[in-house]
């Protein structure tokens, strides 16, 4: 199951790689009708750059099937989140469209103790699904910022949010303004091979799930029909500076 869900991965990134072929095609038939469109050559340049890019993050994906039936643990190490967000922007914007894909990450966000490949692929998956639910004219956020989780006391009610261990995290959301899930369909969404997309895997949020779990942290997701989808990843923060 586990490497169904990295071929369901690969399928992602493979398929942005195509649409950037795609771009770099039209471009260059257009530069054969005029050399001297400067502007073209240029943007030709970026898109093969960053479809050279793509490709670099399937062989690394390639490299982790491998690992994974060598049953390789993960590594997690303080990362910012930032950083790795400008890394797979490219990739990204190519999957939901660049005036459609918005970004709210604060500057002085704490480090998160992950393994760099694992979030890629979680971000890749989760932004692919909010793509696909918000349709060619909705738009795809992703928020980040700092929470606590305090320790239950005595009889009190356990805290709103997932099961975790007392703790400060760092929290992600890829958010949609799609049509929303009823509530069969979000209680079922993370089960393995279930999917209401034709052609669909029914593996990408098992995969993420699984990602998430194997870094110490959760996976939530809130949903209901007219409202769009939140799926939020809980990922322990690197430092004690982080702050709710």
């Amino acid at each position: 199951r586990f490497a169904s869900g990295l071929a369901h991965d690969l399928k992602n990134t493979l398929s942005a790689v195509r649409a950037l072929v795609e771009l770099a095609i039209e471009d260059a038939a257009e530069l054969r009708a005029d050399a001297t469109r400067l502007e073209a050559q240029g943007r030709l340049e970026t898109v093969l750059s960053e479809a050279h890019a793509a490709v670099g993050r399937s062989t690394d994906q390639i490299s982790r099937l491998l690992a994974a039936t060598q049953s390789a643990p993960t590594l997690p190490e303080p990362l910012d989140l930032a950083g790795l967000l400008g890394t797979v922007r490219p990739l990204l914007r190519t999957i939901v469209g660049d005036d459609r894909l918005r970004e709210h990450v604060p500057a002085d966000l704490s480090t998160v103790l992950v393994d760099a490949g694992d979030l890629e692929r979680v971000l890749v998956n989760l932004v692919t699904n909010a793509a696909q639910a918000a349709g060619p004219d909705g738009c795809v956020d992703i928020t980040a910022s700092a929470v606590v989780i305090e320790e239950r006391i005595g009889t009190d009610p356990p805290p709103a949010g997932p099961d975790l261990d007392p703790g400060r995290y760092i929290r992600i959301e890829v958010v949609d303004d799609g049509a929303g899930m009823t509530p069969e369909v979000l209680e079922q969404a993370r089960h393995p091979l279930f999917t209401t997309k034709r052609g669909g895997s029914g593996l990408g949020l098992w995969s993420v799930q699984a990602l998430v779990l194997r870094n110490a942290g959760a996976l939530t997701i809130d949903s209901a029909p007219g409202r769009g989808t939140v799926a939020a990843v809980w990922l322990p923060a690197a430092d004690p500076s982080a702050t709710s």
